[in-house]
């Protein structure tokens, strides 16, 4: 991929909002801009949106371990149910940007992580004897949810600050994401030991 990416570079141009922003001298002059009011207070929503969202990841990274260890489905059903599971999410993934593009980002973007969070409440809580039948449309509702609510969210990096700090503006936004993430591994290993503790 570096090889293609060192080739693709020459042909990759600038922007033209990009070129007229430094045309005009509208380019930030250091980091801590982005940190200014007004555009600190849509910095500290989008970080706070994208690392909340990445609180669910332990439970979606687990999931076929979940499906093997607590469900007693075997490795090959279980992959089949992700496959499965997930197939739905490339198409409404695209059809989310274009019902963003209607009804609202903000509108969209937490109808799909409500959706998510049902289909992992279900995942998980939902009796064990219902089997593969339950599992899978939560599954389904887990994974779709997330991955149409999350590039609605980004989106907001591209819309809430101008052409000077959008790459600065999408840096932040990614360290949160990542930031959420790590959270999330690390507040679900609390979890699980005060909870086999207590059981």
């Amino acid at each position: 991929p570096l090889l293609l990416v060192a080739l693709l570079r020459r042909r990759l141009g600038e922007t033209r909002r990009f070129e007229a922003a430094r045309a005009a001298d509208r380019l930030a002059d250091t980091w801590r801009r982005i940190l200014r009011p007004p555009l600190r207070h849509w910095l500290i929503l989008v970080v706070t949106v994208t690392f909340l969202l990445q609180l669910s990841q332990q439970a979606q990274l687990f999931a076929l371990d979940f499906l093997q260890t607590d469900r007693g489905i075997s490795a090959s059903t279980a992959a089949g149910m992700l496959v499965l599971a997930g197939l739905p999410g490339i198409p409404i993934m695209v059809a989310a940007g274009g019902l963003s593009d209607r009804f609202g980002r903000r509108q969209v973007a937490c109808s799909f992580s409500a959706v998510s969070l049902v289909g992992g409440a279900g995942f998980f809580w939902l009796p064990a004897s219902w089997g593969v039948p339950a599992l899978l449309p939560c599954m389904s509702l887990t994974l779709v949810g997330s991955m149409a609510a999350f590039p609605i969210v980004q989106t907001f990096t591209a819309e809430l600050f101008p052409t000077a700090l959008r790459g600065s503006a999408s840096s932040w936004s990614s360290t949160a994401g990542v930031l959420g993430r790590t959270a999330s591994l690390g507040l679900a290993a609390v979890l699980l030991t005060s909870v086999s503790q207590a059981v």
